[in-house]
């Protein structure tokens, strides 16, 4: 069995009076590694940024042939930081 946990970094900034929120990266750490998910390009709109770094991590996890337990630091935030984007 693995043992992770799981955290999600967002971005938060103000440009012109509107504010812009989003993921930057997911993180997985295990007692055997540390594994970043990020976006390949920035200029994507928020939406496909989300997708890309939430398909990376599903991907990643599901492959995975031992049982995987992750502990999220936030749940209410992190777990809904990707899951909106893959029960869609």
């Amino acid at each position: 069995m693995i043992l992770s946990g799981c955290d999600t970094e967002t971005y938060h900034e103000e440009k012109n009076g509107i504010v812009f929120k989003g993921l930057k990266s997911i993180q997985l750490v295990t007692q055997y590694e540390e594994k970043y998910f990020i976006a390949s390009d920035y200029t994507l709109s928020d939406d496909d940024i989300r997708c890309e770094i939430c398909k990376e991590f599903m991907d990643y996890i599901l492959n995975i042939e031992d049982e995987l337990r992750i502990a999220f630091f936030n749940m209410t935030f992190d777990v809904s930081q990707f899951l909106r984007y893959m029960i869609a």
